[in-house]
């Protein structure tokens, strides 16, 4: 049902459903993980030697130095996020024990897994690290720091779950799809056009077949054919925007890679071929929508600590000190994009409001923009559960 590329910053992908409700998958058994990282090694001086070829000696120091290069950073940022959450889970006298590292492991790997036969878990698990070159001991360290993080969250997570979540949920496992129009264009400055001409009073129709700039549903007044949460030929942005939207509601300026949109909800299609009733349907909904919720808090508890850890890191390795800036500063670099973007859609909204000031309407004002950010973990809207493995 779904198959999760674990990578930090990335949601989690979501792969098609099946038409009936998906057989109980147990997971696979697991090796025993302690409670932290196994205990170091005694200390090897940079110069001492760890190896020789033909009698040449390899030391530590040319061992060590384009692991630290190229994975320090990552390694050294998953096991800052280990001892916070591990500090945090001691402060609220909290214990994490070898079984819950167990079901910690079995959890994540039926998420990122459930589609595959059971016997090849190790062997999947073994071809994903190695193409996101990242170590098993790495990945274990994650799901250490996941476990901590399940065991804090959990008390504050008992009463999540609403019944919007379970509908909206069902609706993306078993295919429900929406019926839209929109308007595409090119920049805000036509977007602000847009609104203007919506504002006042103008009918979607009228105004996609003037302004849009995809020609074909232009012509239909903006009409889509119906499209589903799986659905390739809409990106992320668009499709949450569709499916958050209630019948007859009109959105705000929606980006979706170099276009600009406005949508309206014209109608919901309901799945036919399995009842959100069923009590079965339903329990695997439940369970699904409570992983979502976990993950999505997990996450947003690991950025905490990531905030955090900026005023209180003191990193003395001149390489590792270096890419952790570069990090930041490439973090703030989007936020600024980001906030510079949406403050230009308010401008210019604000100046097409003015502009059609004087033509009266009995309208309300539509929305200025909207963007897409995990929600809260208390009621999350029900999308890709996200989680992160280290270094990415």
């Amino acid at each position: 049902m779904t198959r999760l590329l674990l990578l930090a910053g990335l949601c989690l992908a979501v792969s098609g459903c099946p038409d009936s409700a998906p057989a109980p998958h147990e997971g696979p058994e697991v090796r025993q993980l302690s409670n932290a990282p196994p205990a170091p090694a005694p200390p090897v001086g940079k110069n001492d030697v760890v190896a020789t070829v033909n009698g040449l000696p390899i030391t530590m120091d040319e061992l060590s130095r384009p692991l630290v290069n190229n994975y320090g950073l990552d390694v050294l940022i998953n096991l800052m996020q280990f001892e916070m959450a591990r500090n945090k889970a001691k402060e609220l006298q909290l214990t994490v024990t070898p079984d819950d590292l167990k079901q910690e492991l079995n959890k994540s790997l039926t998420m990122l897994l459930k589609s595959t036969k059971e016997g090849d878990f190790e062997a999947m698990i073994s071809q994903l690290l190695q193409q996101m070159h990242i170590t098993r001991a790495a990945f274990d360290v994650w799901v250490q720091t996941n476990a901590y993080l399940r065991k804090i969250l959990e008390p504050q997570l008992k009463n999540a779950i609403t019944e919007q979540n379970l509908h909206d949920a069902f609706d993306l496992l078993y295919g429900a799809t929406v019926r839209v129009r929109h308007i595409q264009c090119h920049n805000l400055q036509e977007i602000a056009e847009v609104q203007r001409q919506l504002q006042s009073g103008k009918p979607f129709e009228e105004v996609a077949r003037t302004l849009s700039t995809d020609g074909r549903s232009a012509a239909l007044g903006g009409l889509l054919p119906p499209f589903s949460l799986q659905a390739q030929s809409r990106s992320k942005a668009f499709k949450d925007e569709a499916f958050r939207l209630k019948v007859g509601e009109v959105s705000g300026a929606i980006q979706s890679g170099d276009a600009y949109h406005v949508i309206k909800m014209e109608e919901k299609i309901s799945p036919t071929a399995v009842k959100f009733e069923d009590p079965e349907i339903k329990g695997v909904v439940r369970e699904w929508v409570a992983n979502t919720i976990m993950f999505t808090a997990m996450q947003q508890l690991r950025s905490s600590f990531a905030d955090s850890a900026r005023d209180h890191i003191d990193i003395r390795d001149p390489v590792l000190k270096e890419q952790y800036q570069q990090k930041i500063d490439q973090h703030e670099t989007k936020i600024k994009d980001h906030d510079a973007a949406l403050k230009q859609i308010e401008i210019d909204n604000k100046n097409a409001t003015t502009r059609a000031a004087s033509q009266p309407s009995t309208l309300p004002a539509l929305p200025t923009t909207r963007t897409t950010t995990s929600a809260p973990a208390t009621a999350p809207q029900v999308g890709r559960p996200p989680a992160t493995l280290p270094g990415h």
